[in-house]
């Protein structure tokens, strides 16, 4: 008799289904959005040297939400990945 053990379904990582996958990159390009815009406005003030005091936090949060974005795409597809 072996001793071998396999490995128990409770042990092993969750995967993602196929629609949960789908929900998740979907949300992940709209949390892009807000990111895009930031960078626009962020990188136009810059370019033109007008830049407001004002527009910093915006511009600050927005690439936070699409950094965001980033995590929920990629945790989408590496869950995909998962065996």
């Amino acid at each position: 008799m072996s001793n071998t053990e396999s490995p128990s379904p409770q042990d092993s990582p969750a995967r993602l289904g196929g629609c949960m996958t789908a929900i998740l990159v979907i949300l992940g390009v709209i949390m892009l959005l807000p990111g895009l815009c930031a960078l626009l406005f962020g990188g136009g003030a810059i370019f033109y040297g007008k830049i407001d005091s004002g527009l910093v936090p915006y511009v600050t949060l927005g690439l936070l939400v699409g950094l965001g974005g980033v995590a929920v795409i990629w945790v989408a597809i590496a869950g995909r990945r998962r065996r």
